[in-house]
């Protein structure tokens, strides 16, 4: 047999080019099939003597990959794996630890992409012991507000602009309004001049009037105040009661 023959017989032994078939096959000897350069190893391919692991292939140096490695229906298992320069070790050992956000906290993400942690105000009921202004004098509301229990406070906005208890000598005994009152008895009268700080409605105030006597109305009024009257059952200038009254004028 010559040279080119038993080359040939080599060739075939690696080759295999079937009749019909659009490929060829490189076939693997009982060991491996071995990729070599002039001075290197590159690659093996392991025969049927492996086992098991026939088939299986061994790569000695760097594998590029200029698409993309798909392994749908397999694992990946390596010493160090390297992303973008770093070691994947590295960044998952970097991470933020796994936590599970509970209301009324949602984890998402942002329009870039980033993700962020939120309050979810849609899914849950707000539940807290205190609620306080962060930088502006106060915390509002905008919106109802409905109390499904009691409502307590150190201090409120009076609704009216003036009020008081007044007993019949003119002596006010408790002041409940924005602003204090003036009350003075007028004369022999059961009639008293009533003073307040300009109402912002002018003389078109609502005033409200409460007393033990018959009757009770007001005249006079303006800007600035009013003459409150009390009379009898005869309508005099009598009281029969113990002359005393109380007035309100709403804000």
């Amino acid at each position: 047999m010559s040279a080119l023959d038993t080359r040939v017989t080599g060739v075939e032994r690696v080759v295999t080019a079937e009749s019909g078939v659009t490929y060829n096959y490189l076939e693997a000897g009982t060991d491996a099939l071995v990729i070599r350069g002039p001075n290197e190893v590159a690659a093996n391919f392991l025969g049927s003597s492996a086992g098991a692991l026939e088939g299986r292939a061994l790569f000695y140096k760097d594998v590029l990959i200029g698409g993309e490695l798909l392994m749908p229906n397999s694992d990946i298992t390596a010493r160090e794996v390297t992303v973008g320069g770093s070691s994947l070790t590295t960044l998952l050992a970097g991470q933020e630890n796994s936590f599970t956000a509970v209301l009324p906290l949602m984890k998402g993400f942002n329009a870039s992409g980033d993700a962020e942690l939120k309050v979810d105000y849609l899914n849950t009921t707000l539940e807290t012991d205190w609620i306080r202004a962060r930088t502006a004098e106060g915390v509002t509301v905008d919106d109802d507000l409905f109390v499904d229990g009691h409502l307590a406070y150190t201090t409120i906005d009076s609704p009216y602009w003036v009020a008081a208890n007044c007993s019949a000598n003119g002596t006010i005994s408790h002041q409940k309004g924005e602003h204090d009152i003036g009350i003075v008895k007028r004369g022999g009268d059961t009639a008293f001049n009533v003073t307040f700080p300009a109402h912002p409605e002018g003389d078109k105030y609502m005033v409200l009037i409460s007393s033990n006597e018959y009757h009770f109305f007001y005249r006079g009024e303006i800007s600035t105040g009013l003459i409150l009257y009390l009379r009898g059952s005869t309508n005099l200038s009598t009281a029969q009661g113990d002359g005393g009254f109380n007035i309100a004028i709403l804000k």
